[in-house]
C-alpha cells in the first residue's frame, strides 16, 4: 500500500487518449467553476466589494484587484454576472496554477488534469464565490508562493527579483499580505546558508536581498502609475476609506464561534472520507470486499453530503479544502516518522506553504474560513506524489464523487429556486430567487417614478449597497463605512452631508426598528426632509 512511484526526470511522453482525456477533465473544471454563476442572489458583501470595484481610487486596501475588476467591467459590461465570471477565472487561474507547478515536478498529465477538475468543482462549494479582495488575490498570492519555492531551488538573481515583483503584486491585491515579507529575508538567509563557504554566503544574502528590494519596488511604483498614479494613491489613504466594521474584539470572537466550529466539523468529512479509503485499501482482496468498498464509498460520499446540509454554514465549507490541504501538507513528515525514516520530506517547502496558506485569512474578521487551500493542494501533492498510496488515491477519488454531488447538486437546486429577472441592467444574466425579489419589487417602481420626475436619489440602511450599486454610478463616497457605525458623530455627519444632497432618501428596512439608523433620519428630518412612506418593506422621505 506504500509502494512508492518512481518519477522520471523527464516529461514522459503521453498517448492520445492520455492527451483527450486529461482535455476533457479541464473542460468538466471550467464548466464547473462557471455553471452556477446567474443563480445566486446578489448579497451584501458582494454589492459591497463591487462598489468598491467601480471606486477602485478610493479602496487602497485592495486596489490592485479592484482595478482589475474595474478594467474587466469596461471590457465586459459593468454587471454583477461579468465580476462573478471574473470571480471564477481567479478561482481556475490560482488552482492552474498550483496544477502546473504539480506537472512540472511530476510530468504526470492525468493526475494534473484530475486535480483541476476537482479542485473547480470544490470552488463552487468550498470557497469565496463573490469577487472581492479575496479571489483577486489568490492568483497573486500563489505566484508570490511559487516564486519563492524557486528562489529556495534556484538561489540565483533572477529567482530574488522574481520574489520581488511578485510580492509586490500581491501585496498591492490585498494589502494585510504584507505580514508575509519577514519570511523573505529568512529565506535567503536560510538558502545562502547551505553551502559551507559562509564568506560567499554573506555577498549571497545581501546581492539578494537589494535585489529584491529594488524589484518590489519598483514593481509596485510602475503598477500604481498604471493604475491611478501616485499622488491618487497617497491621498487614497484615508480614514474615510477604510473599513471600519472588522476592527472589534467581539467581532473577531464573534465570527470565529460563528463559523470556526463549523469549520472543525466540516475538518471531520475529510477524516471520514481518509478513513473510508483506508477501510477501502484494507479490505479489497475478494468479491465481497470489493462489494463492501464500493458501499462504503456510497456511504462516505452520502454521510459527508448529510454532514454538509445539516451544519448549513452560513458561509462556503471551506473545512473540507482545508481538511485535505492539512491531510497533503502532514503526509510526508508523518510517514517519515512511522512508516519509512527514507522519505524525503521537504519540511522548509512545507511550512512555506502552510504560511502562504494563513496570510490570506490576515485582515479579515472570518479567520476560521479565509485560509487559502484550493490552490495549494496541487503543490502539495507534487511533493507527496511519489510515495502515494492507494489510500490518498481512493481519498481523491471519493472527494471527487462528493463535489460532483454537491458542485451539481446545489446548481440545479439554485436553477430551480432562482427563476426571475430583474429589470435592472446591471443585474442583467442573473436569476433571482423569490425571496430577493421581495427586496427589490417595491423599490424599483418608487426609484424610476422619482428618476422621471427629475429627483435626485439616495439610499441608506442594511441593504443601502444593492440600491447604490444598481442605481448610483457615482455614489462611491460614504460605502467605506462598512455596516454604519452612526454612533461616531463624525460618521453621521458625513453621512447626513451626501444624503442631504439629494431629493429623496430610500431607508431599506423599518425606521422603526432599525435603531443605528434613527440618528441619521432625525437628523434629515431636521433638515427638512418628511416621511412620505414607513414600511417592513422600505421607507421614503422627500424634500
Amino acid at each position: 500500500m506504500s509502494q512508492t512511484i518512481n518519477i522520471p526526470n523527464h516529461p514522459a511522453s503521453t498517448s492520445l487518449v492520455a492527451n483527450i482525456t486529461a482535455t476533457l477533465m479541464v473542460m468538466a473544471g471550467i464548466y464547473l467553476a462557471f455553471s452556477g454563476l446567474r443563480y445566486i442572489d446578489p448579497g451584501q458583501d458582494e454589492l459591497y466589494q463591487a462598489l468598491c470595484v467601480r471606486g477602485y481610487a478610493d479602496a487602497p486596501l485592495a486596489m490592485l484587484t479592484f482595478r482589475i475588476g474595474a478594467l474587466w467591467c469596461e471590457i465586459f459590461g459593468d454587471r454583477l454576472l461579468a465580476l462573478r465570471s471574473l470571480m471564477a477565472l481567479c478561482h481556475l487561474t490560482s488552482i492552474g496554477l498550483g496544477c502546473t507547478y504539480f506537472y512540472h515536478r511530476t510530468h504526470k498529465i492525468i493526475p494534473c488534469a484530475f486535480l483541476f477538475m476537482l479542485l473547480s468543482g470544490m470552488s463552487t462549494y468550498t470557497a469565496m464565490f463573490i469577487y472581492n479582495w479575496d479571489t483577486g488575490a489568490y492568483p497573486f498570492i500563489v505566484i508570490c508562493l511559487l516564486a519563492t519555492l524557486y528562489y529556495m531551488s534556484a538561489k540565483t538573481p533572477a529567482a530574488a527579483a522574481f520574489v520581488g515583483i511578485s510580492s509586490a503584486l500581491m501585496i498591492l491585491s490585498r494589502i494585510p499580505t504584507i505580514c508575509i515579507l519577514p519570511i523573505f529575508p529568512v529565506i535567503i538567509v536560510r538558502t545562502a546558508l547551505k553551502p559551507a563557504d559562509k564568506c560567499k554566503a554573506s555577498s549571497i544574502i545581501t546581492r539578494d536581498i537589494l535585489i529584491g528590494i529594488i524589484s518590489f519596488a519598483v514593481t509596485a511604483t510602475i503598477t500604481i502609475m498604471l493604475m491611478c498614479g501616485m499622488e491618487t494613491y497617497i491621498r487614497s489613504w484615508n480614514p474615510e476609506n477604510i473599513i471600519t466594521g472588522h476592527t472589534s474584539a467581539s467581532d473577531y470572537l464573534g465570527r470565529l464561534v460563528e463559523l470556526g466550529i463549523h469549520n472543525l466539523l466540516l475538518w471531520g468529512v475529510t477524516g471520514l472520507l481518509y478513513l473510508a479509503s483506508w477501510l477501502i485499501v484494507k479490505f479489497r482482496h475478494t468479491l465481497f470486499d470489493i462489494v463492501a468498498s464500493i458501499f462504503s464509498i456510497i456511504t462516505a460520499t452520502a454521510a459527508a453530503s448529510l454532514l454538509i446540509n445539516v451544519i448549513d454554514a452560513p458561509t462556503a465549507d471551506f473545512g473540507i479544502a482545508q481538511g485535505t490541504l492539512l491531510i497533503t501538507l502532514l503526509y510526508l513528515p508523518l510517514r517519515r516518522r512511522f512508516i519509512d525514516t527514507s522519505t524525503e520530506c521537504p519540511t522548509a517547502r512545507l511550512w512555506v506553504i502552510a504560511a502562504f496558506s494563513l496570510v490570506a485569512a490576515v485582515g479579515s474578521n472570518g479567520i476560521a474560513e479565509r485560509p487559502l487551500a484550493l490552490p495549494l493542494i496541487p503543490i502539495a501533492c507534487a511533493y507527496i506524489y511519489p510515495y502515494m498510496n492507494l489510500t490518498i488515491s481512493c481519498y481523491f477519488i471519493i472527494l471527487m464523487l462528493l463535489t460532483l454531488k454537491m458542485s451539481l447538486g446545489i446548481t440545479r437546486n439554485n436553477r430551480d429556486t432562482h427563476q426571475q429577472s430583474i429589470p435592472v441592467a446591471r443585474f442583467e444574466g442573473l436569476k433571482l430567487s423569490r425571496q430577493a425579489m421581495q427586496l427589490w419589487q417595491p423599490v424599483i417602481s418608487t426609484v424610476r417614478t422619482l428618476q422621471a420626475e427629475g429627483r435626485t436619489v439616495r439610499f441608506w440602511g442594511l441593504y443601502k449597497y444593492h440600491f447604490q450599486y444598481a442605481f448610483n454610478s457615482d455614489c462611491t463616497r460614504t460605502h467605506n463605512l462598512y455596516h454604519y457605525d452612526e454612533n461616531i458623530p463624525e460618521i453621521r455627519s458625513e453621512v447626513v452631508n451626501e444624503l442631504s444632497e439629494s431629493d429623496a432618501v430610500i431607508f431599506r428596512g423599518d425606521m422603526r426598528w432599525d435603531r443605528p439608523c434613527m440618528a441619521t433620519i432625525d437628523e434629515l428630518i431636521k433638515l427638512g426632509f418628511c416621511p412620505v412612506v414607513i414600511s417592513e418593506e422600505y421607507s421614503l422621505l422627500l424634500k
